[in-house]
Protein backbone atom coordinates (compact mmCIF):
# COMPACT_ATOMS: atom_id res chain seq x y z
CA UNK A 1 0.00 0.00 0.00
CA UNK A 2 1.09 3.65 -0.75
CA UNK A 3 1.52 5.95 1.68
CA UNK A 4 0.65 8.57 -0.74
CA UNK A 5 -2.85 10.60 -1.51
CA UNK A 6 -1.77 13.30 -3.65
CA UNK A 7 0.29 14.95 -6.30
CA UNK A 8 1.53 18.75 -5.55
CA UNK A 9 1.78 20.73 -9.61
CA UNK A 10 4.58 22.71 -9.35
CA UNK A 11 5.39 25.36 -12.10
CA UNK A 12 8.10 23.63 -13.39
CA UNK A 13 5.54 20.28 -13.40
CA UNK A 14 3.67 22.75 -15.15
CA UNK A 15 6.31 23.69 -17.69
CA UNK A 16 7.33 19.97 -18.48
CA UNK A 17 3.56 19.22 -19.55
CA UNK A 18 2.75 22.09 -21.52
CA UNK A 19 2.68 20.41 -24.66
CA UNK A 20 0.92 17.69 -24.07
CA UNK A 21 -2.95 16.79 -23.55
CA UNK A 22 -4.07 16.84 -19.74
CA UNK A 23 -7.44 15.90 -18.61
CA UNK A 24 -9.05 18.72 -17.62
CA UNK A 25 -9.61 17.83 -14.18
CA UNK A 26 -6.17 17.61 -13.28
CA UNK A 27 -5.88 19.67 -10.37
CA UNK A 28 -9.11 17.56 -8.71
CA UNK A 29 -7.48 14.32 -9.74
CA UNK A 30 -4.28 15.24 -8.15
CA UNK A 31 -5.72 16.71 -4.82
CA UNK A 32 -7.15 13.39 -3.93
CA UNK A 33 -5.94 10.62 -5.70
CA UNK A 34 -7.44 7.64 -3.11
CA UNK A 35 -10.85 8.85 -4.33
CA UNK A 36 -10.03 8.35 -8.26
CA UNK A 37 -11.91 5.60 -9.78
CA UNK A 38 -10.08 3.76 -13.11
CA UNK A 39 -11.04 6.69 -16.01
CA UNK A 40 -8.88 9.12 -13.75
CA UNK A 41 -6.23 6.63 -13.33
CA UNK A 42 -6.00 5.85 -16.84
CA UNK A 43 -6.18 9.26 -17.90
CA UNK A 44 -3.20 9.89 -15.55
CA UNK A 45 -1.12 7.02 -16.83
CA UNK A 46 -2.33 8.18 -20.89
CA UNK A 47 -0.58 11.63 -19.72
CA UNK A 48 2.30 9.79 -17.98
CA UNK A 49 2.80 7.52 -21.51
CA UNK A 50 3.17 11.04 -23.40
CA UNK A 51 5.68 13.11 -21.10
CA UNK A 52 7.96 9.72 -21.62
CA UNK A 53 7.92 9.87 -25.39
CA UNK A 54 7.87 13.37 -25.66
CA UNK A 55 11.09 13.20 -23.14
CA UNK A 56 12.26 10.38 -25.27
CA UNK A 57 12.36 12.32 -28.45
CA UNK A 58 13.69 15.29 -26.83
CA UNK A 59 16.59 12.79 -25.47
CA UNK A 60 17.00 11.19 -29.32
CA UNK A 61 17.46 14.96 -31.04
CA UNK A 62 19.74 16.04 -28.48
CA UNK A 63 22.21 12.76 -28.96
CA UNK A 64 21.58 13.17 -32.67
CA UNK A 65 22.82 17.09 -32.58
CA UNK A 66 25.50 15.74 -30.14
CA UNK A 67 26.42 13.13 -33.06
CA UNK A 68 26.37 16.00 -35.69
CA UNK A 69 28.67 18.23 -34.14
CA UNK A 70 31.19 16.00 -33.31
CA UNK A 71 33.39 15.62 -36.61
CA UNK A 72 34.67 11.68 -37.12
CA UNK A 73 38.06 11.57 -37.22
CA UNK A 74 39.42 9.59 -40.44
CA UNK A 75 42.21 6.94 -39.32
CA UNK A 76 44.82 7.03 -41.86
CA UNK A 77 45.87 3.77 -43.80
CA UNK A 78 48.93 3.26 -41.45
CA UNK A 79 46.07 2.86 -38.24
CA UNK A 80 43.62 0.76 -40.30
CA UNK A 81 46.37 -1.28 -40.69
CA UNK A 82 47.76 -1.55 -37.12
CA UNK A 83 44.00 -2.23 -36.04
CA UNK A 84 43.93 -5.16 -38.48
CA UNK A 85 47.35 -6.78 -37.33
CA UNK A 86 46.20 -6.71 -34.20
CA UNK A 87 42.53 -8.25 -34.65
CA UNK A 88 44.62 -11.14 -37.00
CA UNK A 89 46.99 -11.12 -34.18
CA UNK A 90 44.16 -11.94 -31.47
CA UNK A 91 42.80 -14.57 -33.72
CA UNK A 92 45.66 -16.20 -34.39
CA UNK A 93 45.84 -16.30 -30.50
CA UNK A 94 42.57 -17.99 -30.10
CA UNK A 95 42.94 -20.35 -32.93
CA UNK A 96 46.56 -21.42 -31.27
CA UNK A 97 44.64 -21.84 -27.57
CA UNK A 98 42.46 -23.97 -29.32
CA UNK A 99 44.65 -26.22 -31.08
CA UNK A 100 46.73 -26.39 -27.64
CA UNK A 101 43.20 -27.58 -25.98
CA UNK A 102 41.91 -30.21 -28.19
CA UNK A 103 45.77 -31.49 -29.08
CA UNK A 104 45.88 -32.25 -25.00
CA UNK A 105 42.17 -33.59 -25.07
CA UNK A 106 43.07 -35.97 -27.28
CA UNK A 107 46.02 -36.90 -25.42
CA UNK A 108 43.86 -37.51 -22.76
CA UNK A 109 41.98 -39.65 -24.69
CA UNK A 110 44.54 -41.61 -25.99
CA UNK A 111 45.89 -42.47 -22.19
CA UNK A 112 42.56 -43.95 -21.38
Amino acid sequence: MSGFNKFIITDEFREALKDIRKPADLELICEDIKICGRKEFSDLLKMRHSYNVAIDKKIKEIEEAKKASIPVAEKTQEELEAEVDKELDRILEKVEQRKKRDLKKQKELDAK
